[in-house]
Protein backbone atom coordinates (compact mmCIF):
# COMPACT_ATOMS: atom_id res chain seq x y z
CA UNK A 1 0.00 0.00 0.00
CA UNK A 2 1.58 3.60 -0.81
CA UNK A 3 2.48 5.40 2.38
CA UNK A 4 0.26 7.98 3.24
CA UNK A 5 2.14 11.23 4.23
CA UNK A 6 2.10 12.75 8.20
CA UNK A 7 0.50 16.04 8.68
CA UNK A 8 2.40 18.17 9.97
CA UNK A 9 0.89 20.57 12.87
CA UNK A 10 0.06 24.20 12.18
CA UNK A 11 2.46 26.44 13.92
CA UNK A 12 0.85 30.00 14.80
CA UNK A 13 3.01 32.30 12.62
CA UNK A 14 5.88 34.36 14.58
CA UNK A 15 4.35 38.07 15.46
CA UNK A 16 7.31 40.43 14.42
CA UNK A 17 8.98 42.45 17.40
CA UNK A 18 7.36 46.01 17.27
CA UNK A 19 9.98 48.33 16.87
CA UNK A 20 10.79 50.61 19.93
CA UNK A 21 9.24 54.44 18.28
CA UNK A 22 5.66 52.57 17.26
CA UNK A 23 3.20 52.84 20.43
CA UNK A 24 -0.32 51.84 20.57
CA UNK A 25 -3.20 54.65 21.55
CA UNK A 26 -3.79 52.23 25.07
CA UNK A 27 0.41 51.73 25.46
CA UNK A 28 0.42 55.85 25.02
CA UNK A 29 -2.41 56.37 27.78
CA UNK A 30 -0.52 54.38 30.20
CA UNK A 31 2.55 56.07 29.94
CA UNK A 32 3.51 58.50 33.54
CA UNK A 33 4.12 61.58 32.46
CA UNK A 34 1.29 64.10 33.03
CA UNK A 35 3.35 67.18 31.58
CA UNK A 36 5.48 68.20 29.27
CA UNK A 37 9.03 68.21 30.58
CA UNK A 38 10.25 71.66 30.15
CA UNK A 39 14.38 72.88 31.04
CA UNK A 40 13.29 76.03 31.27
CA UNK A 41 9.77 77.45 33.07
CA UNK A 42 6.61 76.25 30.60
CA UNK A 43 8.80 77.50 27.44
CA UNK A 44 11.52 75.41 26.66
CA UNK A 45 11.09 71.89 25.80
CA UNK A 46 13.51 69.50 27.43
CA UNK A 47 13.51 67.58 23.76
CA UNK A 48 13.28 69.25 20.11
CA UNK A 49 14.04 72.38 18.22
CA UNK A 50 13.40 76.02 19.31
CA UNK A 51 14.85 79.46 17.99
CA UNK A 52 16.09 82.68 19.56
CA UNK A 53 15.20 85.43 16.91
CA UNK A 54 15.89 89.08 17.17
CA UNK A 55 17.58 92.17 15.51
CA UNK A 56 21.61 92.81 15.61
CA UNK A 57 22.78 94.20 18.74
CA UNK A 58 19.53 93.10 21.15
CA UNK A 59 21.58 90.65 23.15
CA UNK A 60 20.99 87.39 22.10
CA UNK A 61 24.38 85.74 22.72
CA UNK A 62 24.20 87.34 25.86
CA UNK A 63 20.94 86.00 26.31
CA UNK A 64 22.24 82.32 25.71
CA UNK A 65 25.23 82.44 27.21
CA UNK A 66 23.64 83.90 30.70
CA UNK A 67 21.10 80.61 29.83
CA UNK A 68 23.88 77.97 29.60
CA UNK A 69 25.67 79.36 32.73
CA UNK A 70 22.64 78.97 34.63
CA UNK A 71 22.55 75.06 33.37
CA UNK A 72 25.98 74.38 34.06
CA UNK A 73 25.19 75.62 37.76
CA UNK A 74 22.00 73.80 37.73
CA UNK A 75 20.72 77.00 39.65
CA UNK A 76 16.83 76.66 40.60
CA UNK A 77 15.42 79.27 38.16
CA UNK A 78 16.36 81.71 34.82
CA UNK A 79 14.87 85.26 34.64
CA UNK A 80 12.10 84.35 37.08
CA UNK A 81 11.46 81.09 36.02
CA UNK A 82 11.98 77.64 37.38
CA UNK A 83 14.73 76.18 35.60
CA UNK A 84 14.97 72.77 35.47
CA UNK A 85 18.92 71.14 34.77
CA UNK A 86 19.31 67.67 35.05
CA UNK A 87 22.50 66.87 33.65
CA UNK A 88 24.39 70.29 34.00
CA UNK A 89 25.76 70.59 30.84
CA UNK A 90 25.65 72.39 27.39
CA UNK A 91 27.06 72.73 24.60
CA UNK A 92 28.13 75.90 22.73
CA UNK A 93 28.19 75.80 18.97
CA UNK A 94 29.95 79.21 18.54
CA UNK A 95 30.09 80.89 14.97
CA UNK A 96 30.47 84.46 15.55
CA UNK A 97 32.95 84.59 18.10
CA UNK A 98 36.36 82.83 19.05
CA UNK A 99 38.05 81.68 22.58
CA UNK A 100 39.53 84.97 23.34
CA UNK A 101 36.37 86.78 23.02
CA UNK A 102 34.63 84.36 24.93
CA UNK A 103 36.42 83.96 27.62
CA UNK A 104 36.54 88.13 28.16
CA UNK A 105 32.44 87.66 27.98
CA UNK A 106 32.06 84.54 30.19
CA UNK A 107 34.24 86.83 33.14
CA UNK A 108 31.55 89.40 33.01
CA UNK A 109 29.13 86.53 33.67
CA UNK A 110 30.27 84.97 36.45
CA UNK A 111 30.65 86.52 40.06
CA UNK A 112 33.85 86.25 42.45
CA UNK A 113 32.02 83.27 44.39
CA UNK A 114 32.08 81.11 41.28
CA UNK A 115 34.71 78.27 40.82
CA UNK A 116 35.75 77.30 37.25
CA UNK A 117 35.65 73.80 38.25
CA UNK A 118 31.78 74.40 38.14
CA UNK A 119 31.31 75.52 34.83
CA UNK A 120 33.29 72.20 33.27
CA UNK A 121 29.87 71.28 32.23
CA UNK A 122 29.77 74.13 29.80
CA UNK A 123 31.41 72.83 26.41
CA UNK A 124 32.46 75.52 23.46
CA UNK A 125 33.13 74.04 19.71
CA UNK A 126 34.14 76.62 17.95
CA UNK A 127 33.33 77.12 14.03
CA UNK A 128 34.05 73.45 13.29
CA UNK A 129 33.22 72.58 9.61
CA UNK A 130 31.66 69.78 10.60
CA UNK A 131 28.81 71.56 13.16
CA UNK A 132 26.24 68.02 13.12
CA UNK A 133 29.14 65.17 13.46
CA UNK A 134 31.22 67.60 16.08
CA UNK A 135 27.88 67.97 17.83
CA UNK A 136 27.32 64.90 18.33
CA UNK A 137 30.37 63.48 19.55
CA UNK A 138 29.79 65.88 22.19
CA UNK A 139 26.46 64.23 22.94
CA UNK A 140 28.34 61.27 23.12
CA UNK A 141 30.64 61.93 25.35
CA UNK A 142 27.94 62.59 28.13
CA UNK A 143 23.72 63.21 29.02
CA UNK A 144 23.14 67.24 27.87
CA UNK A 145 20.46 69.04 28.51
CA UNK A 146 21.06 71.97 25.68
CA UNK A 147 22.72 72.81 22.97
CA UNK A 148 23.35 76.02 21.52
CA UNK A 149 24.05 77.09 17.91
CA UNK A 150 24.92 80.04 17.42
CA UNK A 151 24.06 81.00 14.90
CA UNK A 152 22.01 78.98 12.22
CA UNK A 153 22.74 81.22 9.18
CA UNK A 154 26.38 80.01 9.20
CA UNK A 155 25.70 76.76 9.77
CA UNK A 156 23.00 76.02 7.11
CA UNK A 157 24.24 74.98 3.63
CA UNK A 158 21.35 74.91 1.77
CA UNK A 159 18.99 77.73 0.06
CA UNK A 160 17.39 79.54 2.38
CA UNK A 161 14.02 79.78 0.36
CA UNK A 162 13.53 76.56 -0.25
CA UNK A 163 10.97 74.88 2.51
CA UNK A 164 12.33 71.37 1.47
CA UNK A 165 16.33 71.89 1.93
CA UNK A 166 15.42 73.70 5.28
CA UNK A 167 13.22 71.16 7.12
CA UNK A 168 15.86 68.34 5.31
CA UNK A 169 18.51 70.40 7.05
CA UNK A 170 16.96 70.62 10.22
CA UNK A 171 15.87 67.04 10.32
CA UNK A 172 19.13 65.55 11.07
CA UNK A 173 19.47 67.59 14.47
CA UNK A 174 15.67 67.02 14.95
CA UNK A 175 17.16 63.48 14.92
CA UNK A 176 19.66 64.25 16.95
CA UNK A 177 17.43 65.46 19.57
CA UNK A 178 15.48 62.36 19.73
CA UNK A 179 18.31 60.13 20.11
CA UNK A 180 19.96 62.19 22.78
CA UNK A 181 17.47 62.85 24.67
CA UNK A 182 18.29 66.89 24.47
CA UNK A 183 17.05 70.15 23.07
CA UNK A 184 18.71 72.36 20.42
CA UNK A 185 18.54 75.76 20.26
CA UNK A 186 19.53 77.92 17.29
CA UNK A 187 20.29 81.74 17.30
CA UNK A 188 18.91 82.94 14.32
CA UNK A 189 18.10 86.82 12.59
CA UNK A 190 15.12 88.36 11.20
CA UNK A 191 14.94 89.98 8.01
CA UNK A 192 15.76 93.73 7.73
CA UNK A 193 13.12 96.37 8.74
CA UNK A 194 11.27 93.57 10.83
CA UNK A 195 12.08 95.14 14.04
CA UNK A 196 9.67 98.40 12.52
CA UNK A 197 6.80 95.42 13.12
CA UNK A 198 4.96 93.95 15.37
CA UNK A 199 7.02 90.88 16.90
CA UNK A 200 5.58 88.12 14.34
CA UNK A 201 6.92 84.36 13.64
CA UNK A 202 6.86 85.55 9.94
CA UNK A 203 9.44 87.85 10.49
CA UNK A 204 12.65 85.44 10.78
CA UNK A 205 14.78 85.44 7.60
CA UNK A 206 13.94 83.06 5.16
CA UNK A 207 11.83 80.07 4.23
CA UNK A 208 8.70 79.19 6.53
CA UNK A 209 10.22 75.82 6.51
CA UNK A 210 12.83 76.72 9.59
CA UNK A 211 10.18 78.09 11.78
CA UNK A 212 7.75 75.13 10.88
CA UNK A 213 10.39 73.01 12.42
CA UNK A 214 10.52 74.94 15.84
CA UNK A 215 8.64 73.57 19.11
CA UNK A 216 9.30 77.54 20.44
CA UNK A 217 10.26 80.92 18.87
CA UNK A 218 11.29 83.31 20.90
CA UNK A 219 11.85 86.66 20.06
CA UNK A 220 14.35 89.49 21.74
CA UNK A 221 13.15 93.02 21.13
CA UNK A 222 14.71 96.08 22.64
CA UNK A 223 13.25 99.34 23.64
CA UNK A 224 15.39 102.16 21.61
CA UNK A 225 16.76 104.50 23.89
CA UNK A 226 16.44 102.12 26.77
CA UNK A 227 17.98 99.57 28.26
CA UNK A 228 14.52 97.44 28.49
CA UNK A 229 14.47 94.65 26.48
CA UNK A 230 10.85 91.80 25.93
CA UNK A 231 11.03 88.70 24.99
CA UNK A 232 7.65 87.48 23.19
CA UNK A 233 6.94 83.74 22.54
CA UNK A 234 6.09 84.40 18.79
CA UNK A 235 5.52 80.57 18.61
CA UNK A 236 4.73 77.52 21.39
CA UNK A 237 3.74 74.35 20.14
CA UNK A 238 2.55 73.54 23.79
CA UNK A 239 2.08 77.41 24.95
CA UNK A 240 -1.63 78.55 25.93
CA UNK A 241 -2.29 82.13 23.82
CA UNK A 242 -2.43 83.76 27.39
CA UNK A 243 1.33 82.92 27.57
CA UNK A 244 1.95 83.79 24.34
CA UNK A 245 0.23 87.47 25.01
CA UNK A 246 2.93 88.19 27.16
CA UNK A 247 6.02 89.61 27.33
CA UNK A 248 8.91 89.06 29.67
CA UNK A 249 10.41 92.37 30.59
CA UNK A 250 13.78 92.51 30.85
CA UNK A 251 16.67 95.02 32.09
CA UNK A 252 20.35 94.73 30.39
CA UNK A 253 22.88 96.09 31.91
CA UNK A 254 26.64 97.83 30.75
CA UNK A 255 28.28 94.25 31.44
CA UNK A 256 25.25 92.51 29.32
CA UNK A 257 23.83 90.69 32.11
CA UNK A 258 19.63 90.40 31.59
CA UNK A 259 17.48 91.40 34.90
CA UNK A 260 14.20 89.68 35.71
CA UNK A 261 11.34 92.84 35.80
CA UNK A 262 8.55 91.08 35.57
CA UNK A 263 5.78 89.67 32.97
CA UNK A 264 3.33 92.77 30.77
CA UNK A 265 1.09 92.47 28.24
CA UNK A 266 2.93 91.93 24.53
CA UNK A 267 4.99 95.23 24.27
CA UNK A 268 4.90 96.63 20.97
CA UNK A 269 7.68 98.86 20.85
CA UNK A 270 7.65 100.16 17.39
CA UNK A 271 6.39 103.08 16.46
CA UNK A 272 3.13 104.09 14.33
CA UNK A 273 2.72 104.22 10.67
CA UNK A 274 2.56 107.29 9.63
CA UNK A 275 0.05 108.22 6.57
CA UNK A 276 2.83 108.61 4.12
CA UNK A 277 3.65 104.69 4.96
CA UNK A 278 0.26 103.60 4.90
CA UNK A 279 -0.55 105.13 1.69
CA UNK A 280 2.23 103.28 -0.26
CA UNK A 281 1.77 100.15 1.44
CA UNK A 282 -2.01 100.55 0.31
CA UNK A 283 -0.80 101.44 -3.56
CA UNK A 284 1.12 98.35 -3.87
CA UNK A 285 -1.45 95.97 -1.99
CA UNK A 286 -4.54 97.57 -2.65
CA UNK A 287 -4.49 96.28 -6.73
CA UNK A 288 -2.83 93.28 -5.87
CA UNK A 289 -5.57 92.15 -3.30
CA UNK A 290 -8.48 93.19 -6.05
CA UNK A 291 -6.69 90.48 -8.35
CA UNK A 292 -7.05 87.95 -6.13
CA UNK A 293 -3.68 87.66 -4.95
CA UNK A 294 -3.15 86.27 -1.43
CA UNK A 295 -1.86 87.77 1.27
CA UNK A 296 1.63 85.97 1.42
CA UNK A 297 2.02 86.93 -2.01
CA UNK A 298 1.06 90.50 -1.18
CA UNK A 299 3.49 90.89 1.47
CA UNK A 300 6.25 89.28 -0.74
CA UNK A 301 5.37 92.00 -3.90
CA UNK A 302 6.07 94.31 -0.60
CA UNK A 303 9.44 93.15 0.11
CA UNK A 304 10.48 93.82 -3.17
CA UNK A 305 9.89 97.42 -2.81
CA UNK A 306 12.01 97.77 0.12
CA UNK A 307 10.19 99.85 1.85
CA UNK A 308 10.98 101.61 5.42
CA UNK A 309 9.16 98.25 6.90
CA UNK A 310 6.68 95.85 6.31
CA UNK A 311 3.13 94.86 8.21
CA UNK A 312 2.67 91.64 9.66
CA UNK A 313 -0.41 89.62 7.64
CA UNK A 314 -2.71 90.90 10.26
CA UNK A 315 -2.18 94.01 9.55
CA UNK A 316 -2.18 93.84 6.27
CA UNK A 317 -5.66 91.84 6.64
CA UNK A 318 -6.86 94.89 8.86
CA UNK A 319 -6.03 97.66 6.41
CA UNK A 320 -7.23 95.73 3.36
CA UNK A 321 -10.32 94.51 5.28
CA UNK A 322 -11.77 98.06 5.11
CA UNK A 323 -9.64 99.79 2.51
CA UNK A 324 -9.56 102.83 4.72
CA UNK A 325 -5.91 104.50 5.88
CA UNK A 326 -5.35 103.16 9.28
CA UNK A 327 -2.45 103.79 11.41
CA UNK A 328 -0.69 100.46 13.05
CA UNK A 329 -0.54 100.78 17.16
Amino acid sequence: MPQVAKLQPMLPAAIPKRKSNVFSATELLKLSQTKLPCLWGEFLSSQGLAALTGSSDVGKTSFLRQLSLAIVQKKSDFLGFPLNAKHGRVIYFATEDNPISTKISLTKGIDNNTSYKDLDGLIYIFNDENPLKSIENELNIAKTDLVIIDAYGDIFDGQGNDITSVRGFLNKYHKLTLKHDTAILFLHHNGKRTEAIAPNKNSIIGSQGFEGKMRLVMDLRKLEGSDKRYLHFTKGNNLSEKVKSKAIELSFDDNQQFHFIGNSSNINVTRKYDEEETAKIMSIAKPLKEKGISYDKILVELEKEKLVRIPSKGKLSELLGDSKIVQSH
